[in-house]
Order: C-alpha cells, then structure tokens, then sequence
C-alpha cells in the first residue's frame, strides 16, 4: 500500500506539469519529479522500520530537502536556473539530462592501476552487432536496462541474402567521379595481378593518390585496397550489381538460388562462394528489454515481443523515468513497468526498421523513427506527427531557446527545432549528419559532414528563435558521428579522431589531439572525460581541464565502439559484444 501511494503520488506531480511553461518551468518540474521519486524511494524503506510514516519524514533530511525545493519555486518564476537532478541516475541517451554529464558528483578515483578499474560483474550472453544492435544501457534505481531486438538463426530450406551476408561478399560501390571505377576494375584484372608483396602494396598506394582524394581515400579505402589486392578473383561488378538486386529476398530452397545465379551468369566458383557465404539458416527477431540488478549483473526481469529483423542497425537506448521504462523496437515504442517489465502499452510506427532513441518531456514521449512522433507517456496515445523530420540515427534533445522549451532534431543536414506542444517546426539551421546535438546553457554544438564544417556550434539569439553561428571547424575523417559535450563555457569533442576543447562563444582552441576514439559519445562526472577510443578496447579518462590536456588513466575494457558508457554512483556500465559489464571507478 505504501509503494502504491507513493507511486500515485508520483505520477500526479508529473502529470501535472503543464503543457507550456515559464522559462525555467520544464526544469522546475524535472526537480520535482526526482524529489518525488526521492521520497517514494525514503517512504518504502521508511515503512520497513518501526517509526511512523510521519514523524520519520520530520526527522529526515528528505523533508528539509523537499522545503527547499519547494522555497525555490518563487525564484524560479523570476527566470532563475535550478541544478539538475539530485539523482545518479543514468536513466536515459546520454545521461538524466541528455548532455552526456552525470549529476553524480561523488568523487571516483582521480588514477587507475595499471590493471584499470576494478571489473564487479559480467552479465550472461547479450547478443550485438547483426544479431543485437548497438544500443547503449542506462541507470535508474540501482538497475541496469538494455533494449535490443534479439536476433537468431534458426534453421530453413530458405535462403536469404541478408546485409550480414552481402557485407561479408563485400558487394558496396562506391558512387566516385566517372571514370574511377572503371580504372580501378583495369588495375585489379591487368596491372595487379603481375604484383607481390610490397610492389603490390606500393601499387595500390600510387592508385589511390593518383584517383582518389583525401575524404574518398578515408571513406573507401577498406573496400579499395582488397578488392584491388583479389585482383581477378573479386567479385566482378555485374555479379555484385546482381546481388545487391536480391538484397533481402528469401529463396525458398537452395536449388532456386542455384537456379537464379545460373540465369544471372554467375560462374560455378562464384556460385560456390555465395553459397558458402549464405547459412541454412534464417533470422527472426524479438524486441527485448532487459533489466540487470546493478550490484551484480543478475538478471531481473526480460521483456519480449515479436519483432522484425533489422540486424545491426538498431541502436535505440531506453529512457527509464517515473517507474516506466520507454524504449523504440524494431516495429514501434514500447513502455514495460520499469519494476517487474510488464507490458503497459505499444505504438506502431508507420514504417518499420530502426529508431533512435525516445526522449521523455512533460506528458510526451518523442521518438524519431523515419518521422518524428509525440505520445502520451500514460497511455501510448500519439499526441501529433511530424513527417517533415526525417531520419533514424540522431536522438532528439531538449534546448532552453529564449524562455521556451524546444525539442532539437537533425533532419538530414539541418538541426530543427521543434515546439513540443505540437509538433510545430519553429526553426532550422545547417548542420548535423548523424550526430545528436551537445546542448548547454545559450549554445549548442553539432557534429556533422559537408558543407565546409565538421563541429559547428550555434550561440541563443537574444529573446529566442533561430540562433546564431558561433564558429565552425572542418576537418577529413572517416566518421563524424559522435556526440560532443557543451560544459563550463566550452565545447568538448571527444571522437572523429580527435580530443579538442574549444570555448563555446568563440571557438578558440584550448587544446586538441589526434587521438583513436570514432562513433561512441563521451561521458562527464567528477569533472572527468570518460571515453572509448581504439574501436572500444581501452577506456580514457581526461581531466575536464581547458587549460590542459590531461590524461588520467588508460585501461583495456573490451567495449564496443559505438555504445556509450553509462555511469551511475562511481560505477561504469559498458557494452560489450556479447555482455554488459560493470567497473568501479570509485
């Protein structure tokens, strides 16, 4: 009975909140929401003990904390920012806040030993990558949560020429200037067959300076240099071009893919290499959230549902707040019960596939799946529909605009902001590709590719609306995919193949560094940098120092490069290939 009331008293206060607010007021009501949750937590292990509900409160510091919250509430009508949640949860992409700083400022260790952090626990099998996605985990009330849509092979007489096997026969083009293709088809049949060793080697480097320029050679290369040292045993173009026609199509037995490579031309050593490559197997797929006891890995709870095959593309990251946990499947939203994973309601998306990551405002959950959409936390009704937003890969955000509360979302190569009420697009700027955009108090910074910049980042306009450019930087890499960090007046990039803090008003450089970290989004607490680099193997933690680039500590973790960390009470969650594991930073 006590959690119930407790509960109740939680969701009113967030449903509450209303629909447009002053220009504090969303924060104001985040505060609340995690006092509240604060005292549900006092309350139940309060009512374990022997002393009365009420006198417990008086003496505790729960109820001076929540006076003083509720004190605040005049000097927040004057405009006045209030700090961000007490909580050390990590409850959602990128943190409480979606910044990528925890709120936890409970100091970890300033060094490692040479071995790293300590490893608490390893979760069992969690599968990735083409068979589990490349979600990130997230923190809330001492648990862990994972959403991935959970693929298997079972076996079939079908056979399907998936992107997991057309990836493995390598069978991308790459769209360069005329002529290019065709030189190199000529350099693999004529020229680089005659080659060995370290002529062929210096072969393909000439090639490469002499047809591609600087940004083909990063993006291409992997796909350039072996298919020219196969020489006439790569896969020739028409039979690639075929391939790529099938992609996805289920065969109902070997014999009719025999069948239709025979027709195609494809001689019998090719045939034999596609069969070889196809298993006797096809996938099926099941939308699974995951809870995890944050003491020790041990699972809680598992949510499933029939689900659609996307292999690795899926990468949404739950949001967990209120008691509900919200996460994007392969076909639409879902919300479970944070506690025990019941089912409480679904919301299709008009086109399946992969989703980013849900944002919880207010009464409304945002989802950019191929469009953006609103639904009513409570009950899974959608709340409006905007098909001017497209994309998949980059999770809105929420942003302070001159007293108003705008949702940020990147739109091909522009960042939208959008009005929460009803879905209203009320501006748009260049910028963003796949990058989520690095919000901060007056800027805001987006990593993206083309159009003579690589990190922009855009200063409030005075009184609101569309802001104004700050400054940009333009560099060549292979990826401009991870998520940079606006903090204490600077922006601070921790990806794209290099560290570089920058002030955020005016874009001087306080320092940078090549360094090997690419897609993952670095994580702050304690004024550290927490980030992945070498395609996850280490971990690197940073002084948050402008004046310095400091490196406090380097450690092997074995991550994957594209999840982000996820930090909780001086402990790192991660995710690895096939598990979640959890270090002690403290």
């Amino acid at each position: 009975m006590l959690d119930q009331g407790f509960r109740r008293c939680n969701h009113s206060i967030g449903r509450a909140r209303p629909a447009r607010l002053p220009s504090c007021g969303g924060r104001f009501w985040l505060h609340v929401q995690a006092v509240c949750r604060r005292f549900f937590r006092w309350g139940r292990d309060c009512g374990r003990g022997s002393v009365t509900l009420i006198d417990a409160f008086m003496k505790s510091d729960s109820c001076f904390y929540i006076t003083r919250v509720t004190g605040l509430a005049l000097v927040l009508a004057c405009g006045l920012a209030l700090p961000g949640p007490a909580s050390a949860d990590w409850n959602q992409w990128r943190g409480p806040l979606r910044t990528g700083a925890s709120p936890d400022h409970g100091p970890i260790a300033d060094q490692w030993p040479e071995t790293g952090p300590r490893l608490l626990w390893e979760s069992g099998f969690i599968p990735s990558d083409h068979d589990g996605g490349h979600g990130s985990p997230v923190v809330a009330d001492g648990r862990v949560y994972l959403g991935l849509v959970w693929h298997e092979r079972v076996p079939s007489e079908q056979r399907v020429l998936d992107s997991e096997v057309l990836g493995a026969l390598q069978v991308a083009v790459p769209r360069f200037e005329e002529g290019v293709i065709e030189s190199l088809e000529r350099a693999r049949t004529e020229q680089a067959v005659r080659l060995r060793g370290d002529r062929l080697e210096a072969f393909i480097e000439q090639w490469m300076d002499e047809h591609l320029n600087e940004e083909q050679q990063l993006q291409w290369s992997w796909w350039v240099v072996p298919r020219i040292r196969a020489g006439r045993t790569a896969l020739s173009l028409e039979v690639i071009a075929s391939l790529n026609s099938r992609r996805d199509h289920a065969f109902e037995s070997v014999d009719e893919l025999r069948a239709w490579m025979t027709e195609e031309g494809f001689d019998a050593e090719v045939q034999n290499r596609v069969l070889q490559a196809v298993p006797a197997t096809i996938k099926v797929a099941e939308d699974t959230i995951l809870c995890l006891d944050l003491e020790d890995g041990s699972e809680l709870w598992r949510y499933t549902d029939a689900g659609e095959v996307t292999n690795r593309q899926a990468s949404s990251t739950p949001a967990v707040v209120d008691g509900r946990a919200y996460w994007s499947g392969s076909t639409g939203l879902i919300c479970v019960d944070a506690a025990t994973g019941e089912h409480l309601w679904s919301a299709p998306f008009a086109g399946s596939g992969p989703a980013a990551s849900p944002l919880v405002t207010g009464d409304a959950v945002v989802a950019l799946a191929g469009r953006l959409y609103a639904f009513d936390r409570v009950t899974g009704e959608m709340l409006w529909e905007q098909t001017d937003i497209r994309g998949n890969a980059t999770s809105p955000v929420l942003w302070e605009d001159g007293g108003q509360t705008v949702i940020l979302c990147v739109s091909g190569r522009h960042v939208n902001a959008i009005d929460p009420a009803d879905g209203q697009i009320l501006w748009r700027v260049p910028g963003g590709n796949n990058s989520t955009p690095a919000v901060g108090p007056g800027h805001f910074a987006i990593l993206g590719q083309g159009d003579g910049f690589a990190l922009r980042t855009y200063r409030a306009a005075d009184g609101g609306g569309e802001p104004e450019l700050a400054w940009e930087q333009d560099w060549l890499t292979r990826r401009y995919q991870t998520t940079p960090l606006v903090h204490n007046g600077h922006v601070w990039l921790l990806g794209s193949g290099r560290h570089l803090c920058a002030e955020a008003d005016s874009g001087s450089v306080r320092w940078q560094e090549t360094r090997e970290s690419t897609i993952s989004s670095p994580a702050l607490v304690d004024d550290k940098l927490l980030v992945l680099e070498n395609n996850g193997t280490h971990l690197l933690m940073l002084a948050a120092d402008p004046d310095e680039y400091r490196q406090l500590g380097r450690a092997r973790v074995d991550a994957m490069w594209c999840p982000s960390p996820a930090v909780s009470d001086g402990r790192l969650v991660l995710r690895r290939r096939d598990s979640l594991v959890c270090f002690d930073l403290r």
